[in-house]
């Protein structure tokens, strides 16, 4: 793909210097906001099997051990 070479408002842009100018702080924000986000995510993962509600698929369970007694039998 090809690289723009003006801003929207029409400003040129350098492109290799745009790239450069990324300073170490803002990788490391961008690297410290991604492990947070994962960090909540893991953690709504594992609250949510902590208290897991395990009485709602009791019915499903009985349906799978009537198939498989079925199973059994054949």
């Amino acid at each position: 793909m090809k690289q723009a070479k003006y801003e929207p408002f029409g400003e040129a842009v350098n492109v290799s210097d745009r790239m450069q100018s990324q300073s170490h702080t803002s990788k490391l924000l961008t690297r410290i906001g991604a492990a947070v986000f994962w960090l909540l995510a893991g953690t709504i993962v594992i609250a949510r099997g902590v208290y897991f509600e395990p009485g709602i698929f009791d019915a499903f369970g009985r349906v799978i051990a009537y198939v498989q007694k079925l199973a059994q039998f054949s």
